[in-house]
């Protein structure tokens, strides 16, 4: 499986300058590594949903799965939510 491509991985570096072009290469990166992700998800059977990964992990395929989803979604309702904040703030600038 191919590796993210910003280091670290989980704390990667902002971009030098936070305009249009920067915003771009975010939204395209992040949609590259969503299609990366379905597509692995999907090549894993019904079988092995049930089965622990190589390496002494603890959780199946399918709850690792799980748990990318629910991570996914847990930001998703951060976005939504600072999305309403800044709707608020704009009016109340008005």
């Amino acid at each position: 499986m191919p590796r993210f491509p910003r280091s670290p991985s989980n704390w990667p570096a902002p971009p030098s300058s936070a305009d249009e072009a920067a915003w771009t290469r975010d939204v395209e990166l992040l949609k590259e590594q969503h299609r990366l992700l379905v597509g692995a998800v999907a090549k894993i059977s019904a079988a092995a949903l049930a089965k622990v990964p190589p390496a002494g992990r603890r959780w199946t395929y399918g709850q690792l799965v799980l748990g990318i989803a629910a991570h996914d979604a847990y930001h998703t309702g951060q976005i939504q939510l600072m999305k309403k904040l800044w709707e608020e703030r704009k009016a109340l600038s008005r």
